[in-house]
């Protein structure tokens, strides 16, 4: 896919530098780098974590164009020259113009000792070779590093769980999420005491009494079938929710999490699968938050179990990608055998939900920028 240069719309060229990937435009010397890339060189980080802390303040869009998602970006100024930086907080972008690069605020130096190698040099002598070391320090260990992530990174990988290799930033507290995924916690101890008589009675079956039916479409989301099948569900909801709550807010978040879970529910009851055999789980609202989220962020980086112990990263949207076709092929089981184990199918449904949902608020989202 080709991106376009947000001062002269001039194609950028992807090439590799001791900064890491950045995309540059040949014509007027800007070039797009990520805000990961950039906060990994030690001479920057604490002055790139500003900038981006000062953007997620900042309410209007008033940048250059954003030459992934074409929203507007947020422009911030750096106190120390004066320089105006646009950051996409979606993408994890920043465009820095010509000349940009060096008006980025620096870490000082510590004061040097009487034997240092800098000793006797000027302030603005030391600094430079001070921010050079470094630099070569980041850019010799720079493979190593991009593949060993974060310990606590490690645990929901092992699990088998995906995880966001470098975190997006939110700009509020994710409050709905953390309480709708309290709220299934609580149900599971609630009823996890005599689960079997609430799955009968509030599980969705198909085909029952049409009122208790509609009922239980709602009360299903919130039962669980064990231990792993709620952390499971938990652990998507809020690492992929809170990115996603963020963008459209509470209400709309909720909006997509039980619109996902009522058409995935109802694919299910479409296709009569199982007729006396009880769904249960969050997991179809959550298929939705989860499509919304790569379509919000489909260059971020998911961390995911490839051997028993080794892990690798890859793009969101390749992630979503192995996602359908494992539900698919879970799909095709779970025709097979009519019903019973995971319930691929809603998950699909609720997928269905996210991707429409999604593209329709980008496609608005574009309009909104001619």
């Amino acid at each position: 896919m080709d991106y376009r240069c947000p001062v002269d719309g001039t194609i950028l060229e992807a090439k590799t530098s001791h900064r890491g990937r950045v995309y540059s435009c040949p014509e007027c010397g800007g070039e797009m780098v990520g805000y990961a890339v950039l906060r990994k060189d030690p001479a920057l980080r604490s002055g790139v974590k500003k900038l981006w802390s000062d953007a997620l303040q900042t309410k209007t869009q008033e940048g250059k164009t954003c030459p992934i998602c074409n929203r507007g970006m947020t422009r911030v100024t750096v106190e120390e020259t004066g320089c105006r930086i646009d950051l996409c907080l979606p993408c994890q972008n920043i465009w820095l113009d010509m000349n940009e690069y060096e008006a980025l605020p620096v870490q000082e130096v510590p004061v040097n000792s009487p034997d240092d190698l800098y000793e006797g040099l000027p302030e603005h002598t030391r600094a430079k070779m001070a921010r050079a070391m470094l630099i070569e320090k980041r850019y010799e260990s720079e493979a190593k590093e991009s593949n060993m992530p974060r310990t606590w990174q490690l645990v929901p990988v092992i699990l088998g769980l995906p995880a966001e290799d470098e975190k997006v930033q939110v700009s509020r507290m994710p409050y709905t999420t953390w309480i709708l995924a309290a709220v299934c916690v609580i149900v599971f101890l609630i009823t996890s005491s005599d689960l079997s008589y609430y799955v009968k009675n509030w599980g969705f079956v198909n085909g029952g009494p049409l009122g208790h039916t509609m009922i239980t479409v709602f009360t299903s989301f919130f039962l669980h079938a064990g231990w792993w099948h709620l952390i499971a569900n938990m652990y998507y909801l809020v690492v992929f929710g809170d990115n996603v709550e963020d963008e459209i807010g509470a209400v709309r978040f909720l909006l997509l999490v039980f619109a996902g879970n009522f058409f995935g529910t109802m694919l299910y009851a479409l296709l009569s699968m199982g007729e006396n055999i009880p769904t249960i789980g969050a997991s179809a609202g959550i298929a939705a938050v989860l499509v919304y989220y790569v379509i919000l962020y489909p260059r971020s980086y998911i961390r995911i179990l490839v051997l028993r112990f080794s892990s690798m990263k890859m793009r969101a949207y390749g992630f979503l990608i192995l996602w359908i076709i494992l539900q698919l092929i879970s799909a095709f089981t779970q025709v097979r055998s009519r019903g019973g184990g995971v319930n691929a199918i809603a998950h699909l449904g609720g997928a269905a939900v996210g991707f429409v949902w999604g593209m329709t608020m980008r496609g608005k989202r574009d309009s909104d920028q001619v």
